[in-house]
């Protein structure tokens, strides 16, 4: 049955109690590791125990948008966290951006580390790539959670990302992108003329697409996001067959992320959050 979160009173009732680690040691999810598909080298992040757990950041980011919460997922999972190519630690691929060569790269990544079923947790560009793994490889995917990534993105949006750059980014926001792409600025221009190829090629999922999908799935976006405007979550929430939707009020594009501007409550629910919808997922 689906339920739409609205605010923090319904999103506390439906976590309840804290959900119980698995008692022992676990590995600590560690960075430096790689793995080479079609000749483009790929980092990851990996480490915890038990089912595996996928997690794929957003567009200029890295692997290392998830750090604040390997340490709670990995109690529960093995997690694998992917730099996508030209981000982070993972090597440009020489070849002008395109979404099906990154999504076969991810999936061969996959493959090559012998994971056979896994659960996931995208943002934004990850979310995207989740839904056409969870289309082309069903069985591979299931359960996964969208954060900010939907099935087309407001036109308006749109023509700004076509514009957008390096420069036009605020200080502290160039810094972090330094830091986390090893001050490497030829791979960090490289990334916004990739999110321009993007959003000139990639088609758009139909509504027709995403009813494929029958995995569970739990969306979540802020009700503020300047990419997704409520109408569109909304679209995607009635278009899957096993849908879960949660708007966090007064959030915008990263809405679970304190350091990225999210109130440090949201950050702490958002992994009972997830916890419990893999639980109930099984």
């Amino acid at each position: 049955m689906k339920w739409i979160g609205i605010v923090h009173i319904i999103m506390f009732a439906m976590v309840g109690s804290t959900i119980k680690a698995q008692e022992g040691q676990y590995r600590k999810v560690r960075e430096g590791n790689f793995i080479t598909v079609d000749s483009v080298k790929l980092h990851y992040r990996m480490g915890g125990q038990g089912p595996h757990l996928l997690l794929l950041h957003g567009f200029t980011l890295s692997s290392d948008q998830w750090s604040g919460y390997f340490e709670g997922f990995g109690k529960n999972h093995t997690v694998i966290a992917f730099d996508f190519p030209g981000h982070g630690r993972s090597a440009r691929t020489g070849q002008e951006f395109s979404f099906k060569h990154w999504t076969e790269l991810v999936l061969k990544a996959i493959e090559n580390l012998g994971v056979k079923k896994a659960k996931a947790i995208g943002h934004s560009y990850g979310a995207i790539t989740l839904m056409s793994i969870a289309r082309q490889q069903p069985d591979l995917l299931d359960a996964m959670v969208l954060i900010s990534g939907a099935h087309r993105i407001d036109p308006a949006m749109r023509q700004i990302l076509l514009e957008d750059s390096f420069e036009k980014s605020d200080a502290d926001l160039q810094e972090y992108y330094r830091q986390i792409h090893n001050n490497d600025m030829g791979k960090i221009n490289g990334i916004f003329t990739d999110i321009r190829k993007f959003v000139e090629t990639r088609d758009m999922f139909s509504i027709d697409e995403i009813e494929e999908i029958q995995i569970p799935v739990l969306l979540v976006f802020g009700d503020r996001d300047t990419f997704y405007p409520l109408e569109i979550p909304l679209e995607m929430y009635k278009a899957l067959p096993n849908a879960r939707l949660w708007i966090v009020p007064e959030q915008g594009h990263t809405p679970v992320w304190a350091s990225m501007g999210a109130d440090r409550q949201t950050a702490q629910i958002f992994p009972k959050m997830v916890s419990r919808f893999f639980k109930n997922s099984n």
